[in-house]
């Protein structure tokens, strides 16, 4: 009864694949199907699921129109023909570089701290990112802040540390259960909270007023992110109705301002990550469960609706 249905990529993925055992006959009916984040089909642990998602959706729902939404997709034009491909319909695409609220970006960079014996401080690197995060928000004491941390000890941390200096900060993430998290929401977009700290759950389908916005380091464990998730969470900085500019301030390793504000500003295409190998396997398994792959030929032709086909 339903007029609109909202799925995670990987959702959509299970319910095109269970199609027939799970009676998903919905699919059939829907008229639009948005995908928005679209940039997300490139990230490497999750653009597999949509990317066949869509292939598997185009084949049960022939009619349907398919929009892609992104702030991130340099090579839209090329995503156009892919869509084309799936569905045999006319592509539109609408490339516009202009945001309605200029961002400015802000590099700090922050030493690699060495123990006596040569090896990484790990946790002395850790607390002089923190450390400045916090310096850069009570610099600013009239301005609401969203500051971004890649894993929950720097955010808890980082509460402490605002405590310390007499700010109440609050940590967004996964742990809180769902209404608590919308209480931690709701307070910032009211203006009721200053500083918010968060993982990625609020850079992805939220609108908060964020007219400031930090990234505390570049890396997740040993790991450096993804610039397109640096990208997307700099993107809350600046709320069009509300502020007149944005401000994204990113702690960012020594030596490495450069290469990050290349990526940041030039992001790479959006390509697929369906061929990796053990990825591929699995989807291509699923399939022959599936009965949709039953031979060499029927294997190529699946193939050949992908994205992959083209990257």
């Amino acid at each position: 009864t339903s007029d609109i249905i909202v799925l995670t990529s990987e959702m959509l993925d299970s319910r095109t694949r269970k199609m027939e055992s799970e009676q998903n006959f919905f699919l059939k009916m829907a008229g639009l199907l948005l995908v928005d984040e679209a940039h997300v089909l490139t990230m490497p642990e999750r653009g597999h699921a949509m990317e066949v998602a869509m292939m598997r959706f185009s084949s049960i729902n022939s009619h349907c129109r398919i929009v892609l939404i992104s702030a991130t997709m340099p090579n839209v034009y090329e995503l156009g023909e892919w869509l084309t491909v799936l569905n045999n319909k006319q592509s539109v695409v609408i490339h516009c570089n202009w945001r309605p609220v200029e961002l400015q970006l802000h590099f700090s960079e922050h030493p690699l701290l060495k123990r006596s014996n040569g090896w990484p401080d790990y946790w002395g690197t850790q607390n002089i990112k923190r450390n400045m995060a916090v310096k850069i928000a009570m610099g600013k004491p009239d301005e609401m802040f969203l500051i971004f941390v890649h894993d929950k000890a720097t955010g808890r941390d980082l509460v402490k540390k605002f405590k310390d200096e007499g700010e109440v900060a609050v940590f967004h993430n996964a742990d809180l259960e769902k209404g608590k998290r919308k209480e931690l929401e709701d307070k910032f977009r009211n203006r009721k909270q200053r500083i918010m700290i968060s993982t990625s759950t609020t850079a992805f389908g939220l609108n908060l007023p964020a007219r400031n916005v930090i990234i505390v380091g570049t890396h997740r464990g040993i790991k450096d992110v993804d610039s397109l998730e640096i990208i997307q969470e700099i993107g809350r900085a600046g709320r069009y109705g509300i502020d007149d500019e944005g401000h994204a301030f990113i702690i960012v390793p020594e030596g490495t301002t450069g290469s990050w504000e290349r990526a940041i500003l030039n992001p790479r295409p959006v390509n697929s990550v369906l061929n990796r190998k053990e990825i591929l396997a699995f989807h291509v398994l699923a399939e022959i469960t599936n009965k949709v792959i039953t031979d060499e030929w029927s294997l190529a032709t699946w193939y050949d609706q992908s994205h992959g086909r083209r990257g």
